[in-house]
This record gives structure tokens, sequence and C-alpha cells, in this order.
């Protein structure tokens, strides 16, 4: 009898655990949806060619994207309209640009291998140099957040920071695990940002000056797939390799440019994931048409600028819903 007992408590336990993990697995959708090419040029200007870009951003009415030495302004229409070519050693160049925001007509750009920010003008001249190396000796990011009310610089290294560039001083160091990746930081509105491991794909959200949730992007059928084709298997990922290869934070959502490699297929980044950060239940996966790309903006929910480094090409992309 006490073995009969013990069974029927066993099954309904094994029932409950069961029924709430079918629960869970209902509470995230995933939407699949392709994408079509509006427009798409190779060539800029006469002596201006990309064969490769390293971040894109649309921001008041351009598309500004780097090569990481120089940074293009472009309209919708992928015409150029500015065109800052500062790449070089000297006090107001820079020596491999990393990211770039801009505002109030001023471009701030982070020259990774100084760890200086250098903020240019209208007419390009160079009007104040913020050097982290000598605040933050250890850096690893590769897009900083700005926020634009508190006018911090958001970045991470052995900590999160947030550099305050009108007083010229870290005010805010905030502890974190070493993922073992470069992070991408975006913030949410001035109490709340969110920094992404482009390797170990884990997400941390930071509101009111401490980590207030981890949560790992593993979960994704596309990117599960992925870690298991290269053996990863729970184990920490090499550092050479990130599954995440750009990112874009936009109207409430993160979207994720993913690489898939391993198996027959080979080497593949087309796939885009958005969800939102905060609440990850409804995840949409945008396919696009060629086979790499390698950085992209959304410039509004249905539109994204995209640098199709199969085609060395800025692409207009529209998502088909």
């Amino acid at each position: 009898m006490k073995h009969i007992i013990k069974l029927v408590f066993l099954l309904t336990v094994y029932a409950t655990l069961l029924l709430s993990c079918q629960e869970k697995e209902e509470t995230i959708s995933f939407t699949y949806v392709n994408s079509k090419v509006l427009r798409s040029t190779d060539k800029i200007a006469d002596s201006i060619y990309y064969a490769t870009v390293m971040n894109i951003r649309k921001q008041s009415d351009y598309i500004m994207a780097s090569d990481g030495k120089s940074i293009l302004f472009l309209n919708e229409e992928l015409e150029l309209k500015d065109y800052l070519n500062i790449f070089g050693e000297g006090p107001s160049e820079i020596y491999g640009i990393s990211d770039f925001y801009f505002f109030e007509n001023q471009l701030l750009v982070y020259e990774a291998g100084r760890r200086k920010f250098k903020s240019f003008g209208s007419n390009h001249n160079l009007t104040v140099i913020f050097d982290l190396d000598r605040d933050l000796p250890s850096l690893s990011f590769d897009r900083f957040a700005f926020d634009q009310v508190n006018r911090n610089i958001i970045i991470a290294g052995e900590q999160y920071h947030e550099y305050n560039i009108d007083k010229k001083l870290v005010n805010l160091d905030i502890d974190h695990n070493d993922y073992g990746g470069m992070k991408s930081m975006f913030l949410i509105d001035s109490e709340t940002y969110i920094a992404l491991d482009r390797v170990s794909t884990k997400i941390d959200i930071i509101k009111g000056g401490i980590i207030a949730k981890t949560y790992d992007l593993g979960f994704i059928p596309y990117i599960k797939q992925t870690f298991d084709n290269i053996n990863f298997q729970g184990k920490k990922p090499n550092g050479n390799f990130s599954l995440i290869q750009n990112a874009y934070f936009h109207n409430g959502k993160l979207y994720l440019l993913t690489a898939k490699t391993g198996g027959k297929e080979g080497y593949w980044v087309n796939k885009i994931i958005a969800l939102d950060p905060l609440n990850p239940k409804n995840i949409e996966i945008i396919s696009l048409e060629d086979r790499i790309y390698n950085s992209f903006a959304v410039i509004d929910d249905d539109k994204l600028c995209v640098f199709n480094y199969s085609r060395s090409s800025f692409q207009i992309i529209e998502i088909i819903r």
C-alpha cells in the first residue's frame, strides 16, 4: 500500500512538473517572417567604397555607418549626405572607430585602441577628448549606450560604468559576472539599460544602479541549435566566436543578427531575432535573402538598413509580415 501511495505521489509530481513545463513553453511564441530588398548600392561615391561595416546607427535624419576608419552619413535613399574621414594617429584623428553616437550636432566617437571618446563638431573639428585609459584601464564593449538626459556614457569592463561627459568622471560602478565576450550596451530609459554578451548570449538588465535580472537567450531554438552544432553543450564558449554578430535596440525591442555554423550548411549570418528584452515571450525571427550580413540598423518597425557582406552593399530591407 505504501508503495502504491508513493507511486501515485511521484506520478502526481511528474504530471504537475510536465504541465508546468508545457505551460511555460506555451507562453513563448515564435513568428518567422521574410524580407525583401527595397534598394541597394555598392557604391556610395566615386572615391568611397566599403568592404565591411562595423556598426550602423539610425539617428535624426541620418543613417550613419562606419568601417572602423570613417563614418558615412546617408539618407534612406542611400545617398551620401556627409562623410567624416578622421582615420589616423594624430591627436585630432581616430585610430579605429568602435562605435559612435550623434547628439546636439556633436558626433561622439569611441576609439577602442586608445580607450578614448572624442567629440567632433558639425565642421568635423575635434571639440573634446574623454580619456578613459586613465580612469578605466580594462574595457570590453563594442557598443556603448548614451543617456542624453543625464549625459552619461554607459560602458562595460571589469564592471559596468556610467561616465558623465560634463564632469568627465565615472559616477557609478556596477559589479557583474564576466561571461567571456564583448558587451553591447543599450539604453531603455534613464534608469534602465541592458548589457548583451555577444559570445555567451547572456543579457543583464540593469535598473537603479544594480543588476535586476540576468537570463540566457539559449532558449531560442535557432540559438540553441547553433550552440549544439559547434559542441558548446553548456561549456564556456570560445571567445573568438560571437554567435551574435551585431545588435540594435529600437522602440522597446532588441534586434540580434545571429550567426549559424556547423553541419553541412556551413557558416551563415542572415537571421535577425527581435524580442522585448524585459519580457521575451513573443519572439520574431526575420530571414534575410543573402548569406552573410555583418551590420544593420532599424529604421522603423518594418524597415532595416543592412550591410550585405556577401555583395559589399548597403541595402534598405522591408520586413514582410
